[in-house]
């Protein structure tokens, strides 16, 4: 990505930042939407989901959250490309093990026999999918940003943006996971 310019040449990297901040912020209307929904069509009744697969499952993206800071860290704290790329793929590794920890949870609804129109298991079913949509949206701009470093020869401590943006959206998303962890095994 080419680095935006204002008029003295330098890089303006607070607008970016600032409009990144928007859409991520717009982005937690939807999720706030569902919640609503959740709590409208469930009456608060927690659903017959696992409690240990959806610890196992917030423990992976915490775990994930934590890589991707450390890679973001490694490049515009030291221009460490190599401890980036390592940690970019590791915290994209365990965002894959954390979609299919929920896929194998709905199986296992599926195998118990709860009936996916069921008010629970629907709204289970909608929030969890429309995360995971963020989540493989997110991931792919992690993973994207770590095969261009290394097409690119390496990211600078000046030249980051792809880096940054995509672990803000992955945190974005780590932290959207802890909010609908709560809502829906606890609330």
């Amino acid at each position: 990505m080419a680095s935006q310019q204002n008029t003295n040449g330098k890089s303006d990297v607070r607008a970016i930042r600032a409009g990144f901040g928007i859409f991520l912020t717009s982005m937690s209307v939807v999720i706030v939407t569902l919640i609503a929904a959740r709590y409208l069509t469930a009456g608060g009744a927690v659903g017959t989901w696992s409690q240990w697969l959806g610890a196992i499952t917030t423990l992976f993206m915490l775990i994930s959250g934590f890589l991707a800071r450390a890679g973001r860290t490694a490049i515009l704290a030291r221009g460490d490309n190599q401890t980036m790329q390592s940690r970019i793929r590791l915290s994209f590794w365990f965002g894959v093990l954390t979609v299919a920890s929920i896929f194998l949870q709905w199986v296992l609804l599926a195998h118990q026999g709860v009936p996916i129109t069921a008010p629970t298991a629907e709204v289970y079913y909608i929030l969890t999918g429309i995360w995971m949509l963020l989540a493989l949206v997110s991931g792919f701009g992690l993973i994207a940003s770590a095969i261009r470093g290394r097409r690119i020869g390496g990211y600078t401590e000046a030249d980051n943006w792809n880096v940054e943006g995509s672990t803000y959206f992955w945190h974005f998303t780590v932290v959207a996971w802890l909010v609908l962890y709560v809502v829906l095994y606890f609330l």
